[in-house]
């Protein structure tokens, strides 16, 4: 995956999500993903790997790996809702 990719999505979905959770939710993880970039940098692995960074940096990076998943589930909320505008449109 390439991490441009995080970015730019976590950006789109802060300009779509302006206030309430959501948008608390977006911008939480773009300062855990910056924090996680650096934190790879430092410890020289990238993806999460037992052998790399141990079992606890494992369980750590793996947390921070699933709640990202949490944006493409926001951006697929916000794709579904664009469709269904569109569709009442018609």
């Amino acid at each position: 995956m390439d991490y441009g990719v995080i970015t730019r999505l976590g950006f789109r979905l802060r300009s779509y999500f302006t206030g309430g959770f959501a948008a608390g939710y977006v911008n939480g993880m773009l300062a855990a993903w910056a924090g996680a970039l650096a934190l790879m940098l430092f410890a020289d692995w990238v993806l999460p790997f037992v052998y790399n960074i141990g079992f606890p940096g494992f369980q750590a990076s793996v947390l921070v790996w699933l709640f990202l998943g949490g944006l493409v589930s926001l951006d697929g909320i916000t794709r579904r809702e664009a469709l269904s505008e569109d569709d009442c449109a018609t």
